[in-house]
């Protein structure tokens, strides 16, 4: 009777004790699974971050080097054939040497008229760049200069106004050999402000409309990574293994893969 007893209180020792240290169990480990949430939510953010970097800096070596890579090819314009050409250095004014009577030298301009004259020649040239500043002003900007004024309202951030270029663009020149990329850098305005399904719009047109052109192995990208921001999975899957068949050797086709697998990875942990 008595070893019952001192298996019993040692018994209800060791179950008070768990009772009393099961509390702090919980605490560390909801400290754990905050500091978790925290560290993914600046995980998400980082990325989110390198996204927008990596989307901005293809947009510039797009602005600072349109041949490569996009099958345009700009030669450089000639001269207009009326342009004067202006020599880098200018002869020196006429001077009068006058010796004085002490023998000492000094040196005059050759005329009063003749320097009114250059100031009058200045003052001429100054109102004829005023007027070709005002006339190219009033001028349109043309397909190439209203995609510049896309492309820099994008780098600046300013996706609204971007979205609202880019769409007079395709609305103005939809057979420029730029279209693509106005209707491509659309889909990233939107897609920038997580306008998702605005944004898979104008990607899946540049892939319909332009299946041959430069951007269309991008544009199916984000067609498949919009899918994946609208939680639709499957869609998302079909066209990255569409874009990796379609355009086997472009660097989208390898970056589609990669999230290929990631996805069906996930699965495959979600349904364990």
């Amino acid at each position: 009777m008595f070893y019952k007893e001192i298996i019993l209180a040692a018994l209800l020792t060791v179950t008070v004790a768990g009772c009393a240290t099961a509390p702090v169990g919980t605490a560390e480990s909801d400290t754990l699974e905050r500091r978790m949430a925290e560290q993914k939510r600046a995980l998400d953010a980082a990325n989110d971050r390198i996204d927008e970097l990596s989307v901005k800096l293809q947009l510039l070596q797009e602005k600072l080097f349109p041949g490569i890579g996009s099958g345009v090819v700009y030669a450089p314009e000639a001269p207009p054939e009326n342009l004067k050409v202006v020599k880098l250095s200018e002869e020196a004014p006429k001077v009068k040497v006058l010796k004085t009577a002490k023998g000492k030298v000094r040196v005059l301009e050759a005329s009063k008229k003749g320097a009114n004259r250059n100031v009058l020649k200045k003052s001429n040239k100054r109102k004829k760049k005023s007027v070709k500043k005002k006339n190219r002003a009033a001028k349109p900007l043309g397909p190439k200069g209203l995609y510049s004024k896309g492309q820099n309202l994008f780098l600046e951030g300013r996706y609204a106004s971007a979205r609202e270029v880019f769409s007079l663009f395709t609305a103005s020149y939809p057979k420029h050999s730029l279209a693509d990329n106005a209707l491509y850098w659309l889909g990233e305005a939107h897609y920038s402000e997580q306008e998702y399904k605005s944004a898979l719009k104008s990607f899946l047109k540049v892939t319909e409309l332009y299946p041959n052109e430069n951007k269309a192995p991008d544009a199916m990208l984000k067609v498949g990574l919009s899918y994946i921001e609208l939680e639709e999975y499957d869609n998302a899957s079909r066209t990255f293994n569409r874009l990796v068949s379609s355009y086997p050797d472009s660097v989208a086709a390898g970056k589609a893969d990669r999230t290929l697998k990631t996805l069906l990875s996930t699965k495959k942990d979600g349904s364990k």
